[in-house]
């Protein structure tokens, strides 16, 4: 692999990072070496859920989000992915009666 086509794979990698925000905008691979498991663990929705008292256990946070009761920005989200999510960023239980 040449010089050229390394910077180019480093930037696309460093390019996908920073859109996930995993890294900050000028980040470098440094910033890279320097996450943790933990750090991609806390930022799953269940997690969130877990440690802001909306659910009782991880597994109960699980079931919210698949079963659809869980909604961001008003949108109902299904998929427990590793997405970054801040509160209060409209994070809410939808109520069904």
């Amino acid at each position: 692999m040449g010089i050229a086509e390394r910077e180019q794979v480093e930037a696309e990698l460093l390019g996908r990072l920073h859109k996930l925000d995993l890294i900050p905008e000028r980040g470098n691979l440094d910033d890279i070496l320097g996450l943790s498991v933990q750090d991609l663990m806390e930022r799953r929705l269940q997690t969130v859920l877990f440690r802001k008292g909306m659910a009782k256990s991880f597994f109960q946070s699980r079931q919210l989000i698949s079963h659809g009761h869980i909604a961001i920005g008003g949108r109902k989200k299904t998929l427990a992915r590793a997405r970054k999510v801040e509160f209060p960023s409209g994070v809410h239980i939808i109520n069904k009666i």
